[in-house]
């Protein structure tokens, strides 16, 4: 059954918000803490045959026989059960198998039958971002990435759904650079989607605010201040296009999302002005975010559906200024607890130093 438009809003917008809950958590916890330690797994496989190798090569010798017999869907489904034999495929194996599916795909654009060959591009896009996922379980980082990088590969023979396709491909890839510490390349990587969504969509959709939190992200744990500030600049002011320009027909859903999005960028903006030294704009910032997220009683037609409020400013402006040991402003935050729900409470803050 086909989906309406507007559930189809109702569903984005409610991935969103999972999206953007879990990564504002990692986004926050890593502009406060230390530099992350290297990950240390194994790059290399036992030279043993893997444990599904028999279930798998039966399965695809029988796609391969299928293939060369002209039973072309009985050669996916098979092909299917090859993939299936095994959490995790070898290299060989995942070679071996997406090829065989190449050759399918090959078959039916050579025929002319491209919605068929746009189920199995499909079906190959999505074998390698699984295999992707197997991989970075298993923190087979490097092999994570190639599996990602293949699926963003595969993702531009799509015709429908490459967007979505390239989102995660392109997630998985920039999260395994992550892991390996090449900050650089996953940086660019996430630029790259970006610069793909500005070559396809309008500049206020919503899809650019979380985009530009995962880029942040990324300059956070490469401990790049200067570049985590521009690149919360970035995602706050997408935000205020997004909320601009967002049709009523879409629902509440994706606006409370992109003020979540706008709300912890200008949280991680006053921690990335005082890493860099500008603690004078860290506490003003704070104050302009103060004013902006009052705490006590909302109307409860429109709630504000934010993460951090007033006495979450507060108590982050507190933390700096006492750490930064200035006396005044830490009496002006004292003084600006009185007039907070709740009061404060300790973050904390321990700014990067270089060694």
């Amino acid at each position: 059954m086909q989906i309406s438009k507007g559930w189809q809003w109702v569903v984005r917008a409610v991935l969103l918000l999972l999206i953007i809950a879990l990564g504002s958590h990692y986004l926050i916890r890593l502009a406060l803490n230390s530099p992350p330690k290297p990950q240390t797994a194994s790059t290399t496989e036992s030279k043993e045959p893997p444990a599904n190798e028999a279930a798998f090569r039966s399965a695809l010798e029988a796609g391969n026989q299928a293939l060369r017999d002209g039973q072309y869907t009985d050669a996916l489904d098979r092909f299917l059960e090859a993939e299936q034999s095994g959490e995790r495929l070898s290299d060989e194996q995942y070679e071996a198998l997406k090829n065989s599916r190449l050759q399918l795909a090959g078959i039916y654009e050579a025929g002319g039958d491209d919605s068929a060959a746009q189920r199995v591009y499909h079906v190959l896009t999505e074998c390698a971002l699984q295999q992707g996922y197997a991989q970075s379980r298993a923190k087979q980082w490097e092999r994570a990435l190639a599996r990602a990088q293949d699926s963003e590969d595969l993702s531009g023979h799509l015709t429908e759904d490459r967007r979505g396709a390239l989102q995660h491909a392109i997630g998985l890839a920039a999260s395994s650079l992550v892991e390996l510490q090449r900050y650089p390349e996953a940086a660019q990587a996430q630029q790259r989607l970006i610069d793909y969504l500005k070559s396809t969509v309008d500049g206020d959709d919503w899809a650019f605010p979380s985009n530009y939190e995962s880029l942040a992200e990324i300059y956070s744990k490469a401990q790049d201040w200067p570049e985590f500030e521009q690149t919360l600049l970035l995602a706050i002011a997408a935000s205020d296009r997004t909320l601009a320009n967002l049709p009523a027909e879409n629902g509440p859903t994706i606006s409370d999302a992109t003020r979540r999005t706008k709300n912890v960028a200008q949280y991680n903006l006053v921690i990335a002005y005082y890493r860099e030294g500008s603690t004078e704009t860290a506490l003003s910032k704070a104050d302009d975010f103060f004013a902006a997220y009052p705490e006590g009683p909302q109307d409860p037609m429109h709630p504000i559906t934010v993460q951090f409020h007033s006495r979450d400013f507060a108590s982050l402006a507190l933390t700096i200024a006492t750490e930064a040991k200035r006396p005044q402003d830490v009496d002006y935050w004292r003084q600006k607890g009185g007039v907070v729900q709740g009061g404060f409470y300790v973050i904390a803050l321990h700014p990067y130093k270089p060694q």
